[in-house]
């Protein structure tokens, strides 16, 4: 992928990324975020919205640092199952602690990008279908899923 074309995707993720901090800051400082209330997605709250945000952000930090290594790896390390223990087990938390998670995921994330060198863009990674993905594609990838769960 062209450089100038990543930069755009990042850009542009970088903004959704702050439209979702911006708007869930917003509603817990005004006391309107219950992480228990129901979300659009059948069985999941708010809390696993929110958490699955910050682990898919994590999940895309772990496939930048192994490709930095030359590494190819799985999304979520121990696959489906350990993705889906670690949503339940974080969207309990108080509004506060999912928005500091999300925030501080983003960050990670962002500054991930940041660092990537062209042989980390270059590398590859592998989906919850184990099949091989560019790196290149987190980007859109990212941007899709924030999109999508600030909906």
């Amino acid at each position: 992928m062209d450089s100038r074309a990543l930069d755009r995707q990042v850009a542009g993720c970088a903004s959704a990324h702050q439209a979702l901090l911006t708007h869930v800051g917003d509603l817990v400082e005004r006391g309107g975020l219950d992480p228990s209330a129901p979300s659009l997605l059948p069985a999941w709250s708010i809390g696993h919205v929110l958490a699955h945000l910050a682990a898919n952000a994590e999940s895309h930090c772990h496939i930048l640092a192994a490709a930095s290594r030359h590494d190819v790896v799985e999304q979520y390390p121990g696959g489906m199952a350990a993705r889906n223990a670690a949503i339940e087990a974080r969207a309990t938390g108080s509004a506060r602690d999912l928005v500091r998670e999300v925030r501080a995921s983003i960050y990670a994330l962002e500054a991930a990008w940041a660092s990537a060198d062209a042989a980390t863009w270059a590398g590859s990674w592998r989906t919850m279908t184990q099949a091989t993905a560019p790196v290149s594609e987190l980007v859109m990838r990212r941007w899709r899923e924030v999109e999508v769960h600030h909906a």
